[in-house]
């Protein structure tokens, strides 16, 4: 499954949190097999809560996590978004500038390994039971209370 990074203006915007809800929605439709992740969403803190490059700082991390960078929305005006984008390339993240490119070049983004995900997903339906007995036992015990 791929992980990829949406960079969206924000500039402490409502409207642009709006918008970029729309976008991930839509992408989601459109590639259910990937996973869209957006500081906007991820991030949840007044836009003016942290000086602005410690701020931008916490944006990055995010997008390195990721698999790919796809930029949306009027990035080109963005300083964020700018940032992002060299960011990206500095680190040699792939960057879509259109889901067009991205549904082209889907198959072609490598996938860095990671076996602590590839062993947990060998014995995913192990983990969904001990998942659900913890949360049965939890919900016995805050009866109790």
């Amino acid at each position: 499954m791929y992980v990829v990074y949406v960079s969206h203006p924000y500039g402490g915007k409502g409207t642009n949190r709006v918008l970029c809800d729309a976008a991930i929605k839509m992408l989601a439709r459109q590639l259910p097999e990937v996973t869209f992740v957006s500081a906007l969403h991820a991030i949840r803190r007044p836009y003016d809560a942290l000086i602005y490059k410690d701020g931008l700082k916490l944006c990055l991390e995010l997008e390195r996590a990721c698999d790919a960078v796809l930029m949306m929305g009027n990035w080109g005006g963005s300083v964020g978004c700018q940032t992002e984008l060299a960011f990206a390339y500095k680190i040699g993240t792939p960057v879509f500038k259109s889901i067009e490119k991205l549904k082209e070049r889907l198959d072609d983004i490598p996938l860095a390994p990671d076996t602590r995900k590839e062993n947990f997903y060998k014995e995913f339906d192990a983990h969904i039971a001990a998942a659900r007995e913890a949360v049965r036992r939890w919900n016995k015990k805050e009866r109790k209370k």
